[in-house]
């Protein structure tokens, strides 16, 4: 599309030109392949479309190129990886309940709302628009009735949604240290004639500090140790976030190493609930089968620490019935801790080692199996006379 807009349609089809593009063919497969983890839940719509849908980008934060791309189940057209609109808000955490004081580490791992509303409101809704502006977005609403300018855009509440296109240059943007670069996905252009038209300019930018986009890499990392995505690592250094909208409409996990970010949408198009549907759920799920082969395919790489960067770890001021995370029985998917999740960080495997195949995700939409304890042994009463010998 972009090429027919910019040469026209004529020029595409008719004209001989060799288009070079950034995606990876063996990654685009296995990312198309990694989308059979999307449940089927509705399935006799007069469209004829299975729902939800899902939109995966990846890109490689280093330069902005465009790695792979899925738009959808490949039963129509449309291109979910594009805008979506996301739908409505209400100021409270998941479960319903306040945690008390807690660590930005903690709020961000366990994916809690109310710590990000006010981190917001101290910072200025005006500062948190222009950063996600500078890291890509720009679908927001900057004035009028219906402004973006308020507390709900720092849980993603935007009157025009946000695209897994975006998201996944945004995160990129974190990931490569606070270097913004420009999604794209045609490097160069050349006519029948062996003349260049078009070439891609790299252009980065520094758009957040390094200090503050490490701090924040170092902090997502415990989403995938043991936070709401706990026990999904991928071998390599690796960080990411759940996300889910009011009444489980949209359903996004986001997450990055420092040479490949990639988001995963899972939604309706006809905005319907999707009941249990969580950011921890398929989205989680699609994002590691797909991160987990992908990793094999690309150079090893550590998050890089800037001189002067510190990542400390204060002690949580919670309510003191919140130190039992496993009592809480009515807390949501998204913010389940579990002592067994609690370990160290995965086993980070280099290229070229010799190590095994991976194996298949761990991660499952579908409900595990209760497991049935053995009975207890049933205690037998001493006899009350001596038995003659």
């Amino acid at each position: 599309q972009q090429i027919i807009d910019k040469y026209g349609a004529d020029a595409l089809y008719k004209g001989g030109l060799n288009i070079y593009t950034t995606l990876d063919s063996s990654l685009q497969s296995k990312a198309e392949s990694s989308i059979r983890y999307l449940p089927d839940i509705w399935t006799d719509d007069p469209d004829h479309l299975t729902q939800p849908q899902v939109g995966l980008v990846a890109i490689d934060p280093t330069n902005g190129y465009i790695k792979a791309m899925v738009g959808g189940r490949g039963q129509d057209k449309f291109n979910r990886a594009v805008p979506l609109q996301i739908g409505g808000w209400a100021p409270q955490n998941s479960s319903g309940s306040f945690h008390g004081t807690v660590t930005l580490r903690t709020a961000l791992s366990r994916s809690y709302n109310i710590p990000a509303i006010r981190v917001a409101l101290k910072v200025g809704t005006t500062k948190v628009m222009n950063m996600a502006k500078a890291c890509g977005i720009t679908t927001l609403v900057e004035d009028g009735p219906y402004t973006d300018n308020n507390p709900a855009m720092a849980l993603g509440g935007l009157t025009k949604g946000v695209s897994p296109l975006e998201m996944a240059a945004g995160y990129g943007t974190i990931a490569n240290n606070g270097v913004y670069n420009q999604p794209v996905s045609i490097i160069k252009i050349v006519d029948r004639n062996g003349k260049v038209i078009f070439e891609h300019k790299h252009s980065p930018k520094q758009v957040v500090s390094a200090k503050a986009a490490y701090q924040t890499t170092d902090m997502l990392k415990d989403v995938l140790i043991s936070g709401t995505a706990g026990g999904s690592g991928i071998g390599r250094p690796a960080a990411g976030k759940t996300g889910t909208t009011d009444d489980s409409k949209d359903a996004w996990f986001v997450g990055y190493t420092p040479n490949l970010s990639c988001a995963v949408w899972v939604g309706d198009d006809r905005s319907r609930s999707m009941g249990s549907m969580y950011g921890s759920g398929a989205p989680l799920s699609i994002w590691h089968d797909f991160m987990l082969k992908a990793v094999q395919e690309i150079p090893y790489a550590d998050f890089t620490r800037p001189a002067g960067a510190v990542t400390p770890v204060a002690k949580d001021i919670g309510k003191e019935d919140d130190k039992d995370k496993d009592k809480d029985k009515n807390k949501d998917p998204d913010e389940q801790t579990t002592k067994h999740e609690l370990g160290k960080p995965p086993k980070v495997v280099k290229p070229n080692s010799k190590t095994p195949k991976p194996e298949k995700p761990v991660v499952s939409n579908k409900p595990e199996k209760k497991v049935q304890s053995p009975a207890k042994p049933v205690p037998v009463k001493p006899p009350t006379k001596p038995e003659k010998k």
